[in-house]
């Protein structure tokens, strides 16, 4: 969300133009990132599928609302989206504690 953020709000992109540059970047440093994980034994294959598939499909749907809702609905998502990471990132509340409320207890 930072990057994106940082690309829409202060460097004066839209949505579309700011997204297409973070996927990007992403393309770019992800191989290597993967390779030292893979070489240190630290991935979970099966978490990485289910990531995978929540990816393409959250992807599918969130470019279907996008076009429906436009920009300005989307920038404000982006925004809440941008203050919860950072509000969680300084440990004022657990997102993960936040819903177990909402899992039934065995």
């Amino acid at each position: 969300y930072f990057l994106l953020a940082m690309l829409v709000l202060t460097g004066g992109y839209d949505l579309i133009k700011a997204n297409a540059i973070k996927n990007l970047v992403v393309l770019i440093y992800i191989p290597f990132s993967l390779i030292v994980f893979i070489i240190h034994d630290q991935v979970r294959y099966d978490y990485a599928l289910i990531h995978a598939i929540g990816n393409v499909v959250g992807a599918f749907i969130a470019s279907n609302w996008a076009s429906n809702m436009g920009n300005k609905f989307i920038r404000y998502i982006l925004i809440l989206l941008l203050l919860v990471s950072c509000i969680q990132a300084l440990n004022f509340f657990d997102l993960v504690d936040f819903f177990q409320i909402f899992i039934p207890k065995k």
